[in-house]
């Protein structure tokens, strides 16, 4: 039993996980060539079963211990009580908010040691340290929920949403990349998508991470299709109600000049909007409080950004946390200038090149959880596209175990780095902790980034 306890805080049994090992060791030869339709039906029902396991105790999870989406909630309150959205007590609120609706209901009673730790779970969380760095946007975007449904109602609100976008994000990508492809295969991979981690995260916090997903994709195909100021108006949107997609903005803005102006058009409406409804304090809290969680939380261990590798590694080797930002900043501007600098300075080339529009987006997606100042595990979801893109155009080729193995690092959970973190930071493995464990996902972030640019250029 202890043997099994100490597998499981692994997190190497994540069904996600030894599917992408599994699909990886196919490729390599090990197992068989074909699977009969009927070995097919079975495993996607298995995956079909499991992945609704992972989302329903992910659900289950959020209704026992709410936790990011009270931060919107808690500052919509405010807002519509006429009250700043920012409150310092945001804690004491946050627990006066929950208390007021009553206890919830637990499927764990029948187990006392069970049930003894998701009180304790409710009660840490009641005593982190919350508050709300999401644009005022989100706080407006929330009020109408909070107003009508309440708290439990908003997060059930969010949590299709959620849902919703994921299937818009797959439908879309099924059309533009696997139209003919059989039904079969892509149920499995739909079933296996809405059992990864991250997405399970996104929906269990009700962060807006699969919205903005959804936002951007759909303005790539609204493009595609020949309806760029909607393209336009759709990705201002999600740059609206969280900063990050900002960088996919740029990416279509500079393709189309309806969509830029579609686009430029939203914003200083919704700005002006904005500024004219939330008082300026609250947008002067806003701005500070952004900075304290960017200082706060840059060199924490979770935080998988290019920022919280520079922090972390500036502070293993005593250098102060401001040239780690302004490493970071500068690098931005590298990345995004080497990337696009063809769309961006087009007089810098003699014979300019429209690439495929799906690689500037995959690019401008995976570079959030590059740039994003705090990024958590979550935002791999960005990724989806990238995915996507690079499965379209090698799964089929002599590197489908390259991707395939790209696909196995991205299925590691959260779980397993934490572990792995501590054991290395109880056998005084700092090195490997803070040089190779903690950066991970920034690598792996940097690692699709290269093949899509690669595959971009060859188009």
């Amino acid at each position: 039993m202890n043997s099994l306890s100490e597998l499981l805080k692994t997190g190497l049994l994540d069904p996600t996980l030894m599917l992408a090992l599994a699909g990886f060791l196919w490729t390599c030869g090990l197992g068989p060539r074909r699977l009969g339709t009927r070995v097919q039906l079975v495993l996607v029902v298995v995956i079909a079963l499991g992945s609704f396991g992972q989302l329903a105790l992910g659900i289950y999870r959020s209704y026992t211990v709410p936790r990011d989406v009270m931060q919107d909630i808690i500052a919509a309150e405010e807002f519509a009580a006429g009250r700043p959205m920012h409150p310092h007590d945001m804690n004491v609120k946050i627990g006066e908010a929950l208390e007021r609706e009553g206890p919830r209901y637990s499927l764990l009673e029948s187990f006392p040691s069970l049930a003894a730790r998701e009180a304790e779970q409710r009660r840490l969380m009641l005593h982190e340290h919350w508050v709300q760095a999401h644009p005022p946007a989100m706080t407006l975007f929330t009020v109408p929920f909070v107003s009508a449904f309440g708290i439990l109602g908003t997060q059930i609100a969010y949590s299709i949403i959620g849902i919703f976008s994921l299937a818009v994000v797959l439908r879309i990508l099924h059309q533009e990349f696997w139209p003919a492809d059989a039904p079969l295969l892509w149920f499995g991979v739909v079933f296996v998508v809405f059992g990864w981690e991250p997405v399970v995260t996104v929906i269990r916090l009700q962060q807006p991470g699969l919205m903005l997903l959804a936002l951007a994709v759909m303005s790539w195909h609204a493009i595609r299709n020949e309806r760029t100021v909607l393209a336009g108006v759709l990705i201002a949107v999600a740059s609206l109600l969280k900063i990050v997609p900002a960088i996919v903005l740029i990416v279509l803005s500079v393709r189309k000049r309806s969509t830029f102006l579609a686009a430029l058009g939203t914003l200083i409406l919704a700005a002006g909007l904005i500024v004219l409804i939330v008082p300026w304090s609250d947008l002067q809290d806003y701005h500070e409080t952004t900075q304290e969680v960017i200082a706060e939380y840059a060199a924490y261990p979770a935080n998988i950004s290019l920022l919280g590798a520079l922090a972390r590694g500036f502070r293993y080797f005593g250098l102060p946390f401001h040239w780690a930002k302004f490493a970071w900043q500068a690098s931005a501007i590298v990345l995004v200038a080497g990337l696009f600098r063809r769309e961006l300075l087009p007089f810098t080339s003699r014979d300019p090149r429209e690439f495929p529009l799906e690689y500037n987006v995959a690019l401008g997606l995976s570079l959030i959880p590059i740039l994003s100042p705090i990024a958590w595990d979550h935002y791999e979801i960005f990724h989806l596209v990238s995915l996507a893109v690079i499965g379209h155009r090698r799964c089929r080729s002599t590197t489908a175990a390259g991707f395939w193995l790209l696909v196995v690092g991205l299925a590691i959970p959260d779980q397993t780095y934490i572990w792995a973190m501590d054991s290395a930071h109880r056998a005084g493995f700092s090195l490997v902790e803070y040089g190779l464990l903690a950066p991970f996902r920034a690598y792996l972030s940097f690692v699709i980034l290269g093949w899509l640019y690669r595959l971009r250029n060859r188009a």
